[in-house]
C-alpha cells in the first residue's frame, strides 16, 4: 500500500460554497414491511423532499452514508433507487450512496455509482466527493492506494471523504469496536491532501470530531437513533428520524442534525425578533432567549 501522497493544496479552497443533505442508516424494508413492527421506512424518506423544502435547504448534493437496506434485503433496493429519485428530482440535486454493514453489494448494483466497484469519485460545483466502501467494517489495500492516488491531484476547491464507518470512535459503551478498524491506514492516505471533510453515518447518533485536523460529521440516522443513557449493558434505539445540513465554504464547515419530526412549537415570534432590546421585551417574552449579548445590554 502507499505511504502518503504528495501534498495537495486546493487551487481555490472554498471560495465556493457546497450545500449537503446528509442522509444516513436508512435501514429501508421491502414491500411495505415495518421496521422494529413499527417504522415506515419508505414513507420516512418521502418525507425528506417536503422537510428540505420547508426548511430552504437548497442542497447542491445529497449524500447518504451507507445501510441504504436493513440486513441486506435485496427487494429493498429497487424501492431505495426510486425514493432517492424521487428525492433528487423534487430538490434538483444529485444523490451520492456509499454501502454500510447491513448493505449487499450485488443487490446495491442498481444504484447509480455502483454498477462495478463501490468506491468512485465526482465532482460537484468543483468540489471533489470521494464516496468509498467500508460495508465490511474497514478500508481495504487496493481501494486505500486507489484513495492517496486520487488525492494526490487536488480539486478546485476541495475534497470531501463519504464512507459509513467513521475513523473516530463513538462515545457510548454499546458502540466500542463498532468505528473504521483501521483508522491509521485512511490517516496515512490523507495526510498533506485536499481534504475537508469526512462525512460519516453508521452509529445512529450525531458526533463531530476531528480526525487529523480533518473535521469528521457522523449524520444521525433516517430510521431510528441510539438512546444515549440506555441500560446498562445493553443499547437502546429510540423511533426518530433525523438528517443533517452540512456546509462547506468560505466560513469554513458547518454541520446541523435536523429532526424531521420535531414536535409542535414551543413558542412561534416574528423572524428577526432577535433584534429587539430587551427593554421593549415583556419579561416572559420567549424572544428574549435570542438576544446576543450585545443586544441585551
Amino acid at each position: 500500500m502507499s505511504t502518503s501522497p504528495a501534498p495537495a493544496t486546493a487551487t481555490d479552497a472554498g471560495t465556493v460554497s457546497l450545500r449537503i443533505l446528509h442522509l444516513s442508516d436508512l435501514h429501508a424494508m421491502a414491500g411495505g414491511e415495518l421496521l422494529f413492527g413499527r417504522i415506515d421506512t419508505a414513507a420516512r424518506l418521502e418525507r425528506v423532499a417536503a422537510f428540505a423544502l420547508d426548511a430552504a435547504l437548497a442542497p447542491d448534493l445529497i449524500l447518504v452514508t451507507g445501510d441504504l437496506a436493513h440486513r441486506g434485503q435485496a427487494a429493498s433496493y429497487p424501492e431505495v433507487a426510486a425514493g432517492l429519485a424521487r428525492l433528487s428530482g423534487a430538490l434538483d440535486a444529485p444523490v451520492v450512496t456509499v454501502l454500510g454493514n447491513h448493505d449487499d453489494r450485488q443487490a446495491a448494483r442498481l444504484l447509480p455509482g455502483h454498477a462495478g466497484r463501490d468506491y468512485s469519485v465526482e465532482e460537484i460545483r468543483g468540489w471533489r466527493i470521494v464516496a468509498l466502501d467500508s460495508s465490511e467494517g474497514r478500508l481495504g489495500a487496493a481501494q486505500l492506494d486507489w484513495l492517496a492516488e486520487e488525492l494526490r491531484r487536488p480539486a478546485g476547491h476541495g475534497t470531501i471523504l463519504a464512507l459509513h464507518h467513521s475513523p473516530v470512535p463513538s462515545p457510548l459503551p454499546g458502540m466500542k469496536g463498532q468505528g473504521l478498524a483501521n483508522p491509521p491506514d485512511l490517516a496515512r492516505a490523507v495526510a498533506g491532501t485536499d481534504v475537508r471533510l469526512i462525512a460519516t453515518g453508521h452509529y445512529h447518533h450525531p458526533q463531530s470530531a476531528l480526525f487529523h485536523g480533518i473535521p469528521v460529521w457522523t449524520s444521525p440516522a433516517l430510521s431510528y437513533q441510539q438512546i444515549m443513557n440506555p441500560r446498562p449493558g445493553t443499547v437502546q434505539g429510540a423511533d426518530a428520524g433525523m438528517v443533517s445540513f452540512v456546509e462547506l465554504g468560505p466560513h469554513g464547515v458547518s454541520a446541523t442534525p435536523c429532526a424531521l419530526t420535531p414536535g409542535p412549537p414551543l413558542f412561534t415570534v416574528p423572524a428577526g425578533s432577535s433584534t429587539r432590546s430587551t427593554r421593549t421585551a415583556t419579561p416572559t417574552s420567549p424572544s428574549q432567549h435570542l438576544l446576543t449579548k450585545r443586544n441585551a445590554s
